[in-house]
């Protein structure tokens, strides 16, 4: 079975105390955090959990050489409770940078007021080895989160908060994917969960970001990213 561990990520640092793990066995108590995840995101762990068993494909499951455009545009309409919005961003065509790759938003199907975008690109550099395992996703997570906090520096936002960061890993023991967590205030005053997951596939990131304006919680989000990220591999990986 896949096991979703959390991450205690103190304010201001990129790094915190495993927590435990959410397969089902009993996790390490750090304060109330661990107990108010359990409560109220239990279900959709478990939903989590169930497609990340089907979705686990071997690292060489992807063989044909698609672009980063081609490959988002391949992808379904409507994944993991989530239609896509909107057109495919080609940033070679926008900014000049092919290694930036592609993006394409997400909505989701329920109405919720949450805003996903997918990303597959490679910053100009064949990534390896496969999943989240790789020191190039924490890297990649790190410029990431790096990237907003500049934002915050500029005023495009108020704030920047880090929360639980989280990682999957799959049946053959090895991690999927990771995510990083955190809480952002926005210029006129609203408050956002926010989650960035990332993995690598077919030597490219696949990342997925979500921002829940209904939901402030940002383990809710990451939830949502990791779901949606894990089915956008399961749906790029070719069946057998």
């Amino acid at each position: 079975m896949p096991r979703i561990f959390v991450q205690r990520v103190p304010s201001g640092h990129g790094d915190g105390r495993w927590t435990g793990a959410m397969d089902g066995t009993a996790p390490q108590r750090y304060g109330t955090t661990m107990i108010r995840f359990r409560t109220n995101l239990s279900l959709a762990c478990l939903g989590l959990l169930a497609l990340l068993s089907a979705c686990a494909a071997p690292p060489d499951a992807i063989t044909a050489a698609q672009s980063p455009v081609q490959s988002m545009e391949a992808l379904p309409r409507e994944m993991a409770g989530f239609r896509r919005e909107g057109f495919v961003v080609d940033y070679a065509r926008q900014v000049g940078n092919p290694g930036l790759g592609a993006s394409a938003r997400y909505v989701p199907m329920s109405g919720e007021r949450v805003i996903a975008t997918v990303y597959i690109y490679d910053r100009g550099v064949r990534r390896s080895p496969e999943g989240g395992s790789s020191p190039d996703v924490d890297a990649e997570l790190r410029s990431t989160l790096g990237e907003v906090q500049a934002l915050v520096q500029l005023g495009r936002y108020r704030s920047f908060a880090p929360e639980l960061a989280m990682s999957m890993s799959g049946p053959g023991g090895g991690t999927d994917l990771r995510c990083r967590n955190f809480r952002l205030g926005l210029g006129d005053g609203v408050i956002t969960g926010d989650s960035v997951c990332v993995t690598i596939q077919g030597g490219a990131f696949v990342k997925v970001r979500v921002s829940s304006f209904q939901r402030q919680e940002p383990t809710a989000a990451g939830l949502m990213a990791a779901s949606l990220l894990s089915a956008v591999v399961q749906a790029r990986a070719p069946v057998r």
